[in-house]
């Protein structure tokens, strides 16, 4: 099925325009509630204001956790990616790693390719 598209400029945060003025804007709505996440009916308010009738804001309210951004994603995912290459390659790494291997004489060899970005 084609997706409409928005009928004005996009808004800043990804923003949607209030419902039935906009039948992309409506489409993304309901995406979002088929994933269980409740999405603003409202254009963004600054400092994190509240709108009243609001779901998504009576939720922030009673304590929901803020949604993940892009960057905190992205920071969480590069993070967790560094950590794990550090618990690769810390003490008894030659001895464990399977690009690595010992010859005859007891020197190690290979390239050990954990870890690439």
């Amino acid at each position: 099925m084609a997706k409409n598209k928005h009928n004005h400029e996009l808004l800043p945060f990804g923003a949607y325009v209030d419902e039935g003025e906009c039948p992309r804007c409506d489409e993304l709505r309901v995406e979002k509630q088929a994933l269980g996440e409740t999405p603003h009916n409202h254009r963004p308010q600054p400092w994190g204001r509240r709108v009243n009738g609001c779901l998504r804001c009576l939720e922030l309210a009673a304590g929901a956790p803020k949604r993940e951004s892009v960057a905190d994603r992205q920071k969480r995912m590069d993070d967790e990616h560094a950590a794990s290459i550090r618990a690769h390659f810390g003490p008894g790494h030659n001895e464990r790693c399977s690009y690595m291997s010992q010859d005859a004489n007891g020197y190690w060899s290979g390239v050990c390719v954990f870890g690439d970005w």
